[in-house]
């Protein structure tokens, strides 16, 4: 991308990014989300990077101008939706057999009993922070998050919806405060 910076527009350096970058980055991101975070650091850099050569910002531009300029989003955001909209279909049963059937029982299925939780999917028992963080048990833990209403529609467009909700709002606290701090200025007493 770097060679071509200067010959094409920041719509093309946009799309070449998209279409051909991206897909290298979050191939299978669903498996190895696990990964140390200095190579979760080392990926992140390679989307900074390619967003500073398609705006043409420089180093010193934050990383919150960058993807609020480009419209882009982290890839460890992009990596959390992945992984929840891959546990979505295993848990509605639009995944092949051998994924649905590791999705755990909910836990009006486990107790006699009612609960507050009833439709939560039972929690993992880990022993290591490494199988921990893997797929099934991080996923479980964020799925369990979301509105009951969410997690029972079958219609992954619904979920879609609520990520996309949810990431705007967070986007635009974070805008909040960018600009507040802007126009902080401390007592020079």
């Amino acid at each position: 991308m770097r060679s071509l910076k200067f010959k094409l527009s920041r719509n093309h350096l946009q799309v070449i990014y998209i279409s051909f970058i991206r897909p290298i980055l979050e191939y299978v991101d669903t498996v190895w989300d696990n990964i140390p975070t200095y190579l979760k650091d080392k990926l992140e850099s390679i989307q900074i990077e390619a967003a500073r050569i398609a705006t043409g910002a420089t180093k010193l531009c934050s990383k919150t101008k960058l993807y609020n300029d480009t419209g882009w989003v982290s890839l460890s955001e992009r990596r959390s939706r992945h992984k929840i909209i891959k546990f979505h279909e295993m848990f509605h049963d639009q995944a092949p057999d051998y994924l649905c059937s590791l999705v755990p029982q909910q836990l009006y299925q486990v107790y006699n009993y009612n609960t507050r939780r009833a439709f939560n999917v039972q929690n993992m028992n880990c022993r290591t922070s490494f199988y921990q963080n893997s797929f099934l048990p991080s996923v479980i833990r964020k799925w369990n998050s979301l509105p009951q209403d969410v997690r029972c529609n079958p219609s992954k467009i619904t979920l879609k919806n609520y990520s996309n909700r949810a990431l705007r709002k967070s986007l635009h606290n974070i805008i909040l405060v960018v600009e507040k701090a802007k126009y902080f200025t401390p007592d020079s007493g």
